[in-house]
């Protein structure tokens, strides 16, 4: 009996421990990359470590486990048994790094859910990813208006912030190396700011969230990428009251059509230079089109065409690039590194198979969670952290229809323990409900 109480307390230990590294790791993930895999690689270690005999079940698990044979099946029948690059010059080792790198955020799915259980964890994660996210913020107004000449590093390039010069970059992208990954970072963190604004009771806290969530919202739009701006605007339409949304969004039609009718191009304060990034982003969405030879088109195009070829095991990850460029190299001047669609991406990588498991789970989880969600009748900080992180996941599906900003390490990770966190949500039974 002693040693079953002695292993019980062990147990619940560890978890503690693991839980303090993985709110660190989430914390240092945008600014310090190494530092933050090395925490979160700890908190898996401890969470798998704990939980080696419960996550078999679970049956949410079972997806995922089946993921995981199929892209492992996947690759070693690309290496071994019907290698398509046999006679091409191409380095398989970058299929197998990016098969590990798969497993890896797979297994982080299952093992971040011992840390985001209850709502009380899914809060702290979220006021640790806010304070983890203000670096990028200041990485952002460095770049702006006096630092854009980077990437800047440290340690021998173990720490990188890029920061490159705007002109080239088409917009502030801060520490990230592109827009779109600066975007879909503020995007997906600002639904939480938007959320705790609305539950918090002291006048400061609530002043320093407003703050934040204006600063969020003018580096989403200098960033310049459509789907950082539409991000923004499920944020503000989903967690607003209706009435503030329509009176937001009114705001920005009239700004943008004043803007276009006195030719505005820029405005000048206290000697900054603050452009209206506003109405180019606007621009740029009501100018897409549809046109047969858009890049765009012609990507998903050609990743059509190679799923068919191999529809049910896939032509490795990482290798769209190798294989578009060899069969349009006198179509387009353009090397694309994805299909910028995520069920495409998967089916092109690993098979239609597995893109019709990962996705069709998402979905499915996606929806319980909006159902369970209606079913809330009290306590306003479960609902509105619960409907952040709902919202987010609506963001992440949403936005990777058009790319695939998953493909970036800490984004990766990021997305997968929202996914993690919203398995938590949806197993949850202490929150209140609806009788």
């Amino acid at each position: 009996m002693f040693l079953r109480i002695k292993s019980y307390f062990q147990t619940i230990g560890e978890l503690d421990i693991g839980n303090q590294f993985f709110l660190y790791g989430i914390f240092f993930l945008p600014s310090t990359s190494l530092i933050a895999f090395s925490f979160l690689l700890l908190a898996l270690i401890f969470s798998i470590k704990s939980s080696k005999n419960i996550f078999l079940k679970d049956g949410w698990n079972y997806p995922l486990i089946l993921s995981i044979g199929l892209i492992i099946f996947s690759t070693l029948n690309i290496t071994f048994l019907n290698n398509p690059y046999s006679y091409e010059k191409f380095d398989m080792q970058i299929i197998l790094f990016n098969l590990i790198k798969w497993i890896i955020l797979l297994v982080c799915f299952i093992g971040f859910q011992d840390f985001l259980n209850s709502n009380k964890q899914r809060t702290l994660f979220a006021k640790f990813l806010i304070s983890g996210t203000i670096p990028l913020i200041l990485s952002c107004f460095l770049q702006k208006f006096y630092w854009d000449q980077g990437p800047y590093q440290i340690f021998n390039g173990l720490i990188i912030w890029f920061m490159k010069p705007i002109n080239q970059t088409g917009g502030v992208s801060g520490l990230f190396s592109n827009v779109n990954y600066t975007g879909i970072w503020l995007g997906l963190t600002l639904p939480f700011c938007i959320a705790l604004s609305r539950t918090e009771k002291k006048l400061l806290n609530k002043f320093i969230l407003f703050i934040l969530i204006s600063l969020f919202s003018y580096f989403i739009f200098e960033t310049f990428s459509r789907n950082a701006f539409l991000s923004l605007m499920i944020s503000f339409l989903f967690l607003i009251k209706f009435k503030y949304s329509i009176i937001l969004l009114l705001s920005q039609i009239s700004f943008f059509i004043f803007a276009k009718i006195v030719n505005l191009n820029d405005l000048n304060l206290l000697g900054f230079n603050f452009n209206l990034p506003i109405i180019e982003t606007i621009s740029n969405i009501t100018s897409l089109s549809i046109n047969p030879e858009d890049s765009r088109v012609v990507i998903y195009k050609n990743a059509f065409s190679l799923i068919k070829e191999r529809p049910f095991f896939g032509w490795g990850a990482s290798t769209f690039n190798f294989n578009f460029t060899r069969n349009n190299l006198d179509i387009l001047n353009l090397k694309p590194f994805h299909t910028h669609n995520m069920p495409l991406e998967l089916a092109y990588n690993f098979g239609i198979p597995l893109a019709i498991i990962l996705i069709t789970t998402s979905i499915i989880l996606l929806l319980i969670g909006i159902k369970k969600l209606s079913k809330f009748t009290f306590n306003k900080e479960e609902f509105l952290i619960s409907k952040a992180w709902i919202i987010s996941i609506l963001i992440i599906i949403v936005t990777h229809l058009s790319d695939v900003t998953f493909y970036e390490d800490r984004i990766g990770i990021l997305i997968t323990t929202f996914f993690s966190g919203l398995r938590c949500f949806v197993k949850d039974n202490k929150l209140s409900y609806e009788n």
